[in-house]
C-alpha cells in the first residue's frame, strides 16, 4: 500500500488519540501546564531583568559613561572630568548629528561625595549624589520619591534631600540645617546644607545612607567649575547602544591638552556587578527551562510508547494488510505532532492569561524580601512586574511542539520495525 496522505494520517492520528482519551488529556495537560509555567516564569524573569537594568542604569551610571581612566588612590580625592559641561554639550551635538533626537539620548553630569553628615543630635556616614535637577528628572525617579512636593531648583546650591530613615536617625525635619564633612581637593572640608525634603527608598538601607544635592552645590564644595565625576548618556532605545558609542568615541581624541584622560564605557563595563548578576540569573533560568523541557519530553515519550505498545497487534495487522513501516511510523509521529500542537496552543493561552495580571499589577514580595533587595549593587523594588516577550513566548511554544513531535520518533521507529507475525500474535490489550 502506498504511503498515506497527510490528511488521511491526521484522521487516523485523531482516532488514535481518542482511543485512550484519558491518557491523551493527562499528557496534553502536562504539556500545556509545563509550557504555561515556562511562559509565566520567563516573562516575570524578563520583567525583573528589565527593571533591574533600568534602575541600575538610571541611578548608578548610564547606557554610556564617560569617566576618568585614572582610578582613585587611597586617601586621594576621586579624579574629576575637568570641564564636563563643555563635554556634555559636545556629546549632545554629536548625537544629534548621528540622528538621535533629544528625548532619545539624554546627556547629564553627576558627581559623588562620601562623608559624614552631622546634625545637632547625631551623625551618620552618607553617600552623596550630586545631580542636575532638571535633567535628572528625565532619566531617574528620585523626584517621585520625595515625601514633600518640592524638588531642587536649578540654582539651589545649599539644598539637600535626605533619605527618610537617615533624617529620622539624625532627628531632622524639612527646613533644618545639616553639615557635611567630606574629602576636599587637599584636605577634609565641611559645608552647610538645608533639608529641602525627604526621600523614600525601596529599602531602609538605602534610605539610611542617601543624600542628594545639586551639581552646582557639589561643584562649589569641591571648588571646581564645570567638573563632574561622570558624564552619562541615557538612551530610550538600548538597541542603538553600539551606534551611540561609535558616534561618541571620537570625542576622546578631542580633549584639551593636559586634561584627565577619559574612558567611554557601556553600562555592562560601568556596572560589572550588575551585569554579572544578570548573566548568572539568565543562565540559571536557562538550566531550569531545559530541565522542564526534558520532563515534558519524557512524559510525551512515555505516553506515546504506551499507546504504541497497546496497539502493537493492530499495527501488525496493518502491516500484514500492506501498510508500509513508513506509514506506521508516520501515523505515530502525526499523533505526537497533533498532540503537541493542541497542547502548545493551550499552554500559550494559559501562560498569557496567568501572566497578564502580573504585567499590569505586579507581585508584591515584600513579605519575603522586606522593603527592598540589593541585586548587583542596585536596590530593587519588591513590587515585581512581568514583561511581555512575544519572541520568547513564540520560541518556547515552537520548541515545546518540536519536543513533543520528536518524542514520538522512537516509539514510531520501534512500532514500524516490529515483525508483523510477532505483532499479530501479541495478546489483545
Amino acid at each position: 500500500m502506498s504511503d498515506l496522505s497527510f490528511v488521511h494520517l491526521c484522521r487516523l492520528a485523531g482516532r488514535g488519540l481518542k482511543r485512550d482519551i484519558r491518557r491523551t488529556l493527562i499528557t496534553g495537560l502536562t504539556i500545556s501546564l509545563g509550557l504555561a509555567l515556562f511562559i509565566f516564569v520567563d516573562q516575570l524573569s524578563q520583567g525583573s531583568y528589565d527593571a533591574l537594568i533600568k534602575r541600575g542604569v538610571a541611578q548608578s551610571a548610564g547606557h554610556l559613561v564617560f569617566e576618568p581612566e585614572r582610578k582613585q588612590a587611597p586617601g586621594e580625592a576621586r579624579p574629576l572630568i575637568s570641564d564636563a559641561h563643555t563635554l556634555a554639550t559636545q556629546a549632545r551635538e554629536v548625537l544629534s548629528q548621528a540622528g538621535f533626537k533629544p528625548q532619545e539620548a539624554r546627556v547629564l553630569n553627576r558627581l559623588w561625595l562620601g562623608g559624614l553628615l552631622r546634625s545637632p543630635t547625631g551623625a551618620a556616614r552618607v553617600g552623596v549624589l550630586a545631580v542636575e535637577p532638571e535633567r535628572e528628572r528625565e532619566v531617574s525617579d528620585w523626584h517621585t520619591r520625595t515625601e514633600t512636593t518640592r524638588w531642587f531648583k536649578p540654582d539651589d546650591t545649599r539644598g539637600a534631600l535626605l533619605g527618610a530613615a537617615l533624617a529620622e536617625r539624625l532627628e531632622v525635619l524639612v527646613g533644618d540645617k545639616v553639615v557635611l564633612s567630606y574629602q576636599g581637593p587637599k584636605e577634609t572640608e565641611s559645608r552647610l546644607f538645608r533639608v529641602r525634603g525627604l526621600l523614600k527608598g525601596p529599602s531602609p538601607s538605602e534610605e539610611g545612607r542617601v543624600l542628594l544635592v545639586t551639581l552646582k552645590g557639589a561643584q562649589e564644595a569641591l571648588s571646581t567649575e564645570g567638573g563632574a565625576h561622570q558624564l552619562s548618556v541615557h538612551l530610550s532605545d538600548m538597541t542603538r547602544l553600539a551606534e551611540a558609542q561609535e558616534a561618541l568615541q571620537p570625542l576622546l581624541k578631542t580633549l584639551p591638552q593636559g586634561a584627565e584622560p577619559l574612558s567611554l564605557l557601556d553600562w555592562k563595563k560601568a556596572l560589572p556587578a550588575l551585569w554579572q548578576f544578570a548573566q548568572k540569573d539568565q543562565q540559571s533560568s536557562r538550566v531550569i527551562f531545559m530541565i522542564l523541557g526534558l520532563i515534558i519530553a519524557l512524559g510525551v515519550l512515555n505516553a506515546v510508547s504506551m499507546s504504541a505498545l497497546e496497539r502493537k497487534r493492530q499495527f501488525g495487522v496493518l502491516l500484514a494488510l500492506g501498510f508500509t513501516p513508513r506509514s506506521i511510523a508516520s501515523l505515530l509521529i502525526t499523533e505526537g505532532l497533533l498532540l503537541g500542537l493542541g497542547a502548545s496552543l493551550l499552554g500559550l493561552v494559559i501562560g498569557e492569561l496567568v501572566s497578564w495580571p502580573v504585567v499590569e499589577v505586579g507581585i508584591d514580595i515584600s513579605q519575603m524580601m522586606g522593603e527592598g533587595m540589593d541585586v548587583g549593587g542596585v536596590v530593587m523594588d519588591t513590587q515585581l512586574y512581568a514583561s511581555w516577550s512575544p519572541r520568547s513566548v513564540a520560541t518556547a511554544t515552537l520548541i515545546t511542539w518540536l519536543f513533543t513531535t520528536l518524542a514520538s520518533v522512537w516509539p514510531a521507529y520501534r512500532a514500524a520495525h516490529t515483525p508483523p507475525l510477532e505483532a499479530i500474535h501479541e495478546p489483545l490489550s
